[in-house]
């Protein structure tokens, strides 16, 4: 299974911010489109930096004060992993797990297309191996079609 099976089942819909808008409107994005992460892309549509919920709570530690005035540019994470739609899904959980995210920015030809959430990846690789598991049962048990 390929990133680009999982945006089919899922949808492409990209919630983005600005680097030049606050943490706290920020927050309150993340907040109104229940999400976990914003892609940050600047003017032109590139990606430039994500922000976590871990963002948040590292800035609620060190910065509580500022949130109206910090903006999302000065502190999101700039080093961004991202998948492409045709590696796997097992290529992209690994790599989440290794880099301890748990949102992956998906970007063909530089452009921004779509987020897998560690969870969706999850959830795609667990109907595939129920799909595995219902289809050799019936094999076995003399179920499947001849």
């Amino acid at each position: 299974m390929r990133i680009s099976d999982v945006l089919a089942d899922k949808g492409n819909q990209v919630h983005t911010a600005n680097p030049n808008q606050t943490v706290q409107e920020v927050i309150r994005a993340l907040v109104q489109n229940n999400v976990g992460a914003l892609c940050v892309v600047d003017q032109a549509g590139q990606l430039v930096g994500i922000f976590t919920e871990r963002d948040t709570l590292r800035l609620v530690d060190t910065h509580a004060s500022q949130l109206a005035t910090l903006t999302v540019g000065e502190c999101m994470t700039k080093k961004v992993m991202i998948a492409r739609p045709d590696d796997s899904v097992d290529q992209s959980l690994m790599l989440m797990t290794s880099q301890r995210i748990r949102h992956l920015p998906v970007v063909e030809s530089g452009k921004l297309i779509g987020v897998v959430p560690q969870g969706d990846l999850v959830k795609a690789k667990l109907e595939v191996a129920e799909f595995v598991t219902r289809h050799l049962t019936d094999f076995i048990t003399g179920k499947y079609p001849a």
